[in-house]
């Protein structure tokens, strides 16, 4: 197996990881109602980590455009994971703009039983 192959393969890997990654955490926020307010560097560190996710999935995307060959068939696949991880990282910031429980929790929901 070529260099150029091993190095593709584990570049799509890591996309598929990412954007899991964006996609679930976002449904996981606007589905699940939050309880709690997390701590300000729990706060902070969702939010980097939401941003490097986010701005990685597009250095990956780019990458795998300019190796994949055109009739590789992950090609066709790239662009729709690629979509859904973008959107899911748009809505992710989004769900933090919508309220001050938001800001903190990063979830659309809070309730206090």
């Amino acid at each position: 197996m070529a260099s150029d192959d091993v190095t593709t393969k584990n570049r799509w890997n890591i996309f598929r990881l990412v954007a899991a990654y964006l996609i679930l955490t976002f449904l996981w926020r606007a589905l699940v109602t939050a309880h709690e307010y997390p701590g300000r560097t729990s706060q902070i560190m969702d939010i980097v980590v939401d941003l490097f996710a986010f701005v990685g999935i597009i250095g990956l995307r780019s990458q795998l455009a300019a190796t994949l060959s055109a009739n590789d068939p992950r090609k066709s696949k790239l662009g729709l994971i690629f979509g859904l991880a973008i959107a899911a990282g748009i809505g992710l910031v989004l769900i933090r703009l919508t309220s001050d429980a938001a800001w903190w929790t990063g979830h659309l929901f809070y309730n206090v039983y």
